[in-house]
């Protein structure tokens, strides 16, 4: 059985949506959905973030599920002026950048028990999750991937962790899954999409690539309601990237719709900003305090 192992539920819903008869089962806290894709037996599961969660989840995969081979997705910053944002970076290795025992004559992000720095992922798998990525047009990067259990907006330890560890890409997972799957003798892939670039921006960067709730609203309801989603019964069109929806501006009657943000302002209260700048060249109609309130 393959499992697919992602932190959010964005990075793992719309594949749990593609399992035929699908089964959940909770266990330690996480929900793994088996059943088919196609003719592909999977295991699907979101850990949630950080390197123990990641560790517990893939632990009770292998145990419970008999998964023979396992793929970490998501998103992560890149490390590297070679990889910019929505570019696909697969591992060659991963590394764990939090480790540090250096104090008792190791060197740093050395894994005791594995007795390695680095731990190799399956070529074999690797090489598969690329091509298909190259086929489907995506630009993609290959090389090291630094998990740590930090969510990375510093330049300093940005270039800190790229000339120490040669890294393209970190994020907060991926090396504990291969660390319990080197462990137990399951190949395992890392595959992540670029979300920022890990540096004082990224905070900005992120929620933007994340998918962002909008609602589209017609001409004709009010300029300011107080919960358009709620209050006048707004069906939610869709969750959508910034290509979408950018898309979905260029063709439409820009006068015609609201665009409303409504998931991230309470973390990230400089969103709304972003999407101000990105849009003010686009024959928006104006947006209203009362419109961008938080929920």
């Amino acid at each position: 059985m393959l499992g697919i192992i992602g932190a959010m539920d964005v990075e793992v819903d719309a594949i749990k949506k593609k399992i035929s008869n699908p089964v959940t089962t909770n266990l330690a806290g996480c929900d793994f959905v088996c059943g088919f894709i196609e003719s592909v037996m999977v295991c699907v599961a979101q850990c949630n973030p950080g390197k123990v969660n990641a560790a517990l989840c893939t632990q009770a995969m292998i145990d419970k599920f008999d998964t023979d081979k396992i793929i970490n997705i998501g998103v992560g910053c890149s490390l590297s002026e070679d990889v910019v944002i929505k570019n696909i970076v697969i591992a060659e290795d991963v590394c764990q950048y939090d480790i540090d025992i250096t104090a008792l004559g190791e060197p740093r992000g050395y894994i005791n028990g594995l007795n390695t720095i680095k731990i190799e992922t399956s070529k074999e798998i690797s090489d598969k999750l690329a091509r298909i990525a190259i086929v489907s047009g995506e630009k993609i990067r290959r090389g090291t991937i630094a998990s740590g259990d930090t969510f990375i907006a510093s330049s300093e330890l940005k270039k800190n962790l790229k000339n120490h560890f040669g890294a393209i890409c970190a994020e907060m997972e991926g090396a504990a899954i291969g660390h319990v799957c080197s462990a137990n003798n399951i190949p395992f892939a890392v595959l992540r999409s670029i979300s920022d670039g890990g540096d004082e921006k990224a905070q900005l960067d992120y929620p933007l690539l994340q998918p962002l709730q909008f609602l589209l609203l017609g001409r004709q309801l009010p300029h300011t309601p107080q919960d358009p989603g709620l209050k006048l019964g707004v069906e939610v069109v869709s969750y959508l990237g910034i290509d979408e929806l950018h898309d979905l501006v260029t063709h439409t009657d820009t006068a015609d719709i609201w665009l409303c943000c409504h998931r991230y302002f309470n973390s990230f209260p400089y969103t709304r900003l972003m999407i101000l700048r990105i849009w003010y060249p686009v024959a928006m109609p104006p947006f209203h305090s009362t419109m961008m309130s938080s929920t």
